[in-house]
């Protein structure tokens, strides 16, 4: 397994954030039984390890998703969870989203029922970093998603946001903020 290091990050992080264009659909890998359905992580907010159940949700709830591809190692990820996630602003927007976290090194046993063993932590990490790869054309940590659950299980990407460590808060709100707008981008 590729492991991305906070070293690899520096290397691979941009300055700007980018708009995905827009109707990108896009399958999510297999819901897993395994995953517990919600933990309270990121900014106290609760967050899915699963995508597929968190588009049947979002779709029940008609909101939109917000994807934070993370990592356990992942210093900037822990950076803007801690001082970015937390705002009133920031927690509020994301309070408007279905949240999900899909971890791209080791994903945590704490997002499961039972804890699998760092085997299949490892693994299911892999399975969203070539995720990641595929359908976002990215390979790095933390990125930021929003996607619009479509039919059949799929999805939509409305944007893609790629900073990395977020120092230009304004930026990330309004990104945000996009989506929410008359439901649409």
């Amino acid at each position: 397994m590729t492991k991305i290091t906070s070293l690899a990050l520096v290397t691979l992080i941009s300055a700007l954030a980018l708009a995905a264009p827009p109707d990108k659909a896009g399958q999510p890998p297999p819901s897993d039984p395994a995953l517990k359905a919600d933990i309270k992580a990121a900014g106290e907010l609760t967050w899915s390890g699963d995508l597929a159940s968190a588009l049947k949700l979002a779709a029940d709830k008609k909101q939109p998703i917000f994807i934070d591809f993370t990592g356990v190692t992942c210093t900037n990820c822990k950076i803007n969870e801690k001082n970015v996630f937390a705002r009133p602003e920031v927690k509020d927007l994301l309070g408007k989203y279905v949240r999900v976290q899909l971890y791209a090194d080791t994903v945590p046993a704490e997002f499961y029922k039972n804890d699998p063993g760092e085997e299949k932590r490892d693994k299911d990490a892999e399975v969203n970093l070539e995720f990641m790869r595929k359908q976002f054309d990215k390979e790095q940590l933390p990125l930021y998603v929003i996607v619009r659950p479509a039919e059949q299980n799929s999805f939509t990407t409305v944007g893609v946001y790629d900073e990395g460590r977020i120092n230009k808060v304004d930026a990330f709100i309004a990104f945000l903020k996009k989506p929410l707008a008359n439901g649409r981008e």
